[in-house]
């Protein structure tokens, strides 16, 4: 600070304030000598003196600490309210999948399916679908010119599907049709005269009915059309549920 600019803080200070203030204002300005690089600002009034850059009250500092706690509950509380989801259904029940796994074959696994569906909002639910599909297929002779011919070969097949997101539905009566995109990834492993495993992505786009049997018992059928990558290439393949839905 200045020498002028000092001499402005005393000479306001011996106008306007006690002859007690004017002491304690001057020692603001003599710390804020001691301290040249101080971003501080004071601002001067008749009785008070307040610091942007120092210490709040006690008073204050509790609350706004008071304030901000409380803030705080109340928007965690409206958010998990909002957030997570008291409806929604839990299915389980056997899967039919027709795909193939890679080139040169083609046929039909049989299995499992699960799935939790948890409503965000009256029409609108979020899914988390879990299947696993299980057979055996024949590979046929391989000849590459280079080396004798070999095969067929037997595997058997394992294929699991991991895939979520959201459903569309209504309730109309005892019926409840839906329809939902589902992505995330998929597993196959082979086993027997081949071994070998792939992860790829996956999605599924169908749909289904459920059929209110009694209470939050239905009966459920659904039909999706299930998009996988085993081994670089694409396949297409058809996936039938049938089950029961628990709705809560």
């Amino acid at each position: 600070m200045s020498a002028d600019e000092k001499g402005m803080f005393r000479s306001i200070a011996r106008a306007q304030c006690t002859n007690s203030d004017a002491r304690g204002i001057s020692e603001l300005v003599g710390r804020e000598t001691e301290n040249s690089n101080s971003q501080s600002i004071y601002f001067i009034t008749s009785k008070y003196k307040f610091s942007l850059g120092g210490r709040m009250p006690k008073s204050w500092t509790a609350s706004l600490s008071l304030s901000a706690l409380l803030f705080f509950l109340t928007f965690f509380a409206a958010f998990t309210s909002a957030q997570i989801p008291t409806k929604g259904n839990v299915f389980f029940g056997y899967s039919y999948d027709h795909t193939a796994i890679s080139s040169g074959d083609s046929g039909s696994l049989n299995g499992w399916d699960a799935a939790l569906e948890g409503k965000v909002a009256p029409w609108v639910g979020l899914v988390v679908d879990i299947d696993g599909h299980y057979g055996s297929r024949t590979y046929p002779v391989v000849c590459n010119g280079l080396t004798p011919c070999s095969g067929p070969f037997n595997a058997n097949i394992a294929e699991h599907n991991f895939i979520f997101g959201p459903r569309v539905s209504v309730q109309v009566q005892r019926f409840r049709p839906f329809a939902e995109v589902l992505v995330g990834a998929a597993h196959v492993s082979r086993s027997n005269e081949i071994s070998d495993s792939n992860t790829s992505f996956a999605d599924a786009v169908g749909g289904g009915l459920d059929y209110r049997i009694a209470g939050p018992v239905a009966a459920r059928a659904q039909l999706d059309w299930v998009n996988t990558r085993f081994y670089g290439q694409g396949q297409n393949g058809v996936r039938l549920n049938l089950g029961i839905a628990f709705h809560f």
